[in-house]
């Protein structure tokens, strides 16, 4: 692309939870989704590998917010933005102060905190809320609005669901960003897309690259069903058909045969001479997801003894306490 630049910051391809994405035009400096965590898997806390991948996404994504004019966030989720006043070294690296120069000065386009959303995440909404309305320039909530900067123009969906249509997962927004003939779409948490509302909104802004986090397989026997899991494979085949590429990564990266369950997507995207990539491949680099391996990084290459300690610290002790990774 001539005018939309896409920078990847943070996804699980690069070894944490994240979908983040700097992004500029000739108008305006964007980051998509300004969060990064790790997550909790196989009651084992996260390897040595994990830490460093996160302090060295999460230096990553204060060097890009510094460079950016605005700030979206599609929901509140810990992995797709950043909380204010929290000290918490366990699961997002984070520190009140740098949390609160993150949105400063910055316009903040953001997930309206009251409607269209479920318990969790109105609490976490609304406490962001009323932190973060004291240090940006301009905080909007962004549901089914368009915003033009220049001649680029940022249009959020209405909200659509987590996930499949009814999930519990609440709601997100999806953005479109266009400037002249370039059209981007970042679809977060919309697992495949699972929702077939969704999948049209998508189909009808009619983007040359999509990205987006595919169907958390990971949690197939849990919290999702089979027929909601092959409803996104499917609906991600068609967008191979029709979008010249997908960015893949987020949940689906979660699990171990990512790339066999995604066979079918690239056999579609092969037959049209398009592409399908993780956010490392799109990057150049090789893929590193860490948190599928977690159990193997602990028996396979076991870390330090200050490590093992800190990791049996209280849980209030080791938040406040940063890991040593070095």
């Amino acid at each position: 692309m001539d005018y939309i630049k896409l920078t990847p910051i943070a996804a699980e391809s690069l070894g944490v939870r994240s979908l983040s994405f700097y992004v500029e035009t000739p108008d305006i400096r964007i980051v998509v989704d300004p969060g990064v965590s790790l997550g909790k898997r196989f009651s084992r806390p996260p390897h040595i590998e994990e830490y460093r991948a996160l302090k060295r996404l999460r230096e990553k994504l204060i060097y890009s917010v510094e460079k950016a004019d605005v700030l979206t966030i599609s929901h509140y989720h810990f992995d797709h933005f950043t909380p204010i006043g929290i000290l918490d070294y366990v699961w997002t690296w984070n520190e009140p102060n740098i949390a609160q120069e993150l949105y400063r000065d910055k316009v903040v386009l953001a997930k309206d905190a009251k409607n269209n959303i479920n318990y969790n995440q109105r609490r976490r909404g609304s406490i962001f809320v009323k932190n973060v309305e004291k240090l940006v320039k301009k905080l909007e909530f962004a549901d089914g609005r368009c915003f033009e900067f220049g001649k680029t123009r940022l249009i959020f969906s209405c909200p659509v669901p987590h996930g499949e249509d009814g999930t519990k997962l609440g709601w997100v927004l999806m953005l479109f960003i266009e400037h002249a003939d370039e059209k981007v779409v970042f679809s977060s948490d919309v697992q495949g897309p699972a929702s077939n509302q969704a999948l049209k909104q998508i189909i009808k802004w009619k983007p040359q690259i999509v990205v987006l986090g595919g169907p958390p397989t990971y949690l197939s026997d849990v919290k999702s069903n089979q027929d909601s899991i092959q409803q996104a494979f499917k609906n991600m085949e068609l967008l191979a058909e029709v979008c010249d590429m997908l960015i893949v990564d987020h949940h689906l990266l979660r699990d171990e045969n990512w790339s066999n369950l995604l066979s079918a997507v690239y056999d579609r995207a092969e037959s049209f001479s398009h592409y399908v990539l993780t956010v490392a491949e799109y990057l150049g680099v090789d893929n590193s997801p860490l948190e599928y391996r977690r159990k193997r990084l602990w028996d396979e290459s076991p870390p330090s003894e200050d490590f093992v300690k800190w990791c049996k610290m209280p849980y209030e002790k080791r938040k406040s306490t940063p890991p040593p990774i070095d």
